[in-house]
This record gives C-alpha cells, structure tokens and sequence, in this order.
C-alpha cells in the first residue's frame, strides 16, 4: 500500500514537541489525493494508459458529471484533477 505524498507532511504536523496537535480539518480531507497520481484504484478509468488521464495531464479538462454513491470519491477526483492541473475548483 503506497501512502498520498503528503502524508509525511500531515504525520510532522500532528506531533510537534511529543504532542498531538489536530488540525482543524477532517482527516479524510487531509489524506485527500493532491494529483490524479496519487488516486488508487480505478485504473480502468484514470489510469496512466487512459485517454482521460493523458488530457488532464496535458491541462485539458472535458466537462464531466461525476455520478456515484456517497464516499466513493467524486469530490476527491476532483480535487486531484484541479491539483494537477493548477486549475481552481
């Protein structure tokens, strides 16, 4: 299992000087995928090979409805498009 980039960064935060510190943030939005990547999974759809992941890569972004159940990572997806991009959401 590879971890996200920053999660060094968020495990120096947390312990300063022997204590825990908690951010204000969730940790779910703090392990957020900062780059598609850093996305695990779904190879079949943002894999290095796809066309998707190509155009994203090269700054092109179609528009796209992300469909799905609570919690399976739409909003990630797009946070980790517009990382990479250095686009805003």
């Amino acid at each position: 299992m590879t971890f996200p980039r920053n999660f060094a960064i968020i495990k120096e935060q947390m312990f300063e000087q022997g204590e825990i510190v908690l951010s204000n943030e969730p940790l779910a939005y703090r392990m957020r995928p900062q780059t598609i990547d850093e996305i695990a999974g779904q190879q079949h759809v943002i894999g290095k090979d796809t066309a998707l992941y190509k155009m994203i890569k090269n700054g092109h972004v179609p528009s796209m409805l992300l469909y799905g159940d609570p919690g399976v990572g739409k909003t990630s997806l797009a946070f980790a498009i517009a990382g990479t991009t250095k686009l805003p959401l």
